[in-house]
């Protein structure tokens, strides 16, 4: 795990500085001092860089939000999608460049896309939230629609405190659950 945090890390350095468009597993072997084939190993294609900075991310967020039970399955998303997005902070500046890169490479981008519905249908599971059925796909869905217009705010969000995001977050995360309530109704007792 160790290993491929640093030649994650190295890969993002290079990112920075060339644009991940010229960043190679050669370029980071040489300054990783590693055989290219070991980096490949770990990685496979380069875009696994990626994927696994969204694993990472996700774990971390799911392991430092502590739920309240008393609190509403809506504000345990909105924690557990800040926490996400505040360990996202350090790549903030080369993030929007490489996934705007990858809209270019549509294979590319649906594995990414795909490790975001497994980190946010996570998510939903660690709130209690069904992911089953129709109704749990629809979730799920909604909750990428939410995210990603929440990750595009984020991307240009330069508070601290990262109010832009919190607040589109929280409206999306509202509109869902009035949205929810319309479709699902609770039973009248």
């Amino acid at each position: 795990m160790l290993e491929e945090q640093l030649i994650r890390k190295v890969a993002f350095d290079l990112t920075r500085k060339e644009g991940w468009n010229n960043v190679t597993f050669t370029k980071i072997a040489r300054i990783k001092k590693l055989n290219k084939d070991v980096i490949e190993n770990l990685y496979g294609p380069k875009i696994e860089i990626i994927k696994s900075l969204i694993r990472e991310i996700n774990r971390d967020s799911l392991n430092s939000v502590e739920l309240d039970p008393n609190s509403s399955p809506r504000d345990h998303l909105f924690d557990l999608l800040m926490a996400h997005f505040d360990r996202s902070m350090p790549y903030q500046d080369i993030l929007g460049p490489i996934i705007a890169n990858q809209i270019l490479k549509p294979c590319e981008m649906k594995d990414i896309l795909l490790e975001i519905l497994t980190s946010l249908t996570l998510l939903l599971k660690a709130t209690n939230i069904s992911t089953s059925g129709i109704s749990g796909k629809m979730r799920i869905k909604g909750l990428l629609i939410i995210y990603v217009n929440s990750f595009r705010v984020w991307l240009k969000d330069s508070n601290p405190d990262l109010a832009k995001t919190m607040a589109t977050l929280d409206h999306g995360l509202r509109q869902a659950e009035k949205i929810s309530l319309f479709l699902w109704p609770s039973p009248k007792a």
